[in-house]
């Protein structure tokens, strides 16, 4: 048995503890939220592209990391919060790795909305993509009836310094169509990829569903930098 084979065999028992007899209401919601999904297997990441996507870290980086989102999902926040700073530490730092972001905007519209604004702020100021992404999720309320409308979102980003704000909404005007092709395009690339919820990350050829506790991809990262 290879390593990431074990690796994920003790994701899977991880998930299927939850519903093991006997368990109370309590532990399972707890099971849930820390193992929401727990589906790993190989794919092939020369069909995906990173053409106009946000990119951090080395072009020249040994490892990819390929993060699809929703900017309305809880378990994407929870990734966002506890996962990726670790990551960008860890391993961005001494360009071990890259991320590449991915659009799976597909709660609703407040979704899409961010998704294009995203575009925008990338195409326009990308040393703050990050700071912004980031501010999203930290506001992350109720889908499609909470904060994320055009207007919470653009009040969001004139309150970025860094950020170009009036080239920003020029962008997000003239080039919508295109943005919400790229978004478009995004997800239908990770249907090919088996990508069926949010959060998914392909790391190397290995794709990981759901939010996973770190030391899953810790475990995953190193043994990948050793091959």
């Amino acid at each position: 048995m290879t390593k990431l084979a074990a690796i994920f065999i003790t994701i899977l028992f991880a998930a299927a503890w939850q519903f093991l007899p006997g368990k109370s209401a309590e532990s399972i919601k707890s099971a849930t939220t820390s193992v929401p999904v727990a589906i790993s297997e190989s794919v092939n990441t020369q069909e995906i592209s990173s053409d106009g996507n946000p990119v951090f870290g080395s072009s020249t980086a040994p490892l990819a990391l390929y993060y699809w989102f929703d900017y309305q999902c809880p378990f994407c926040k929870q990734f966002d919060e506890e996962i990726l700073p670790i990551l960008m530490e860890k391993y961005i730092s001494n360009q071990k790795l890259r991320i590449v972001f991915k659009n799976n905007q597909s709660i609703g519209p407040d979704s899409q909305t961010a998704g294009i604004i995203g575009s925008a702020i990338w195409e326009a100021s990308p040393e703050s993509y990050w700071q912004w992404h980031r501010a999203v999720f930290e506001k992350q309320d109720i889908e499609n009836g909470g904060w994320g409308s055009q207007a919470d979102l653009l009040d969001l980003t004139k309150n970025i310094p860094s950020i170009n704000f009036g080239q920003v909404v020029q962008l997000s005007l003239k080039n919508e169509a295109s943005y919400r092709q790229k978004l478009d395009e995004d997800r239908e690339e990770g249907q090919k990829l088996k990508i069926r919820t949010t959060p998914s990350v392909i790391i190397g050829d290995q794709l990981i569903r759901g939010t996973q506790p770190i030391s899953v991809y810790l475990q995953v990262i190193d043994v990948l930098l050793t091959k």
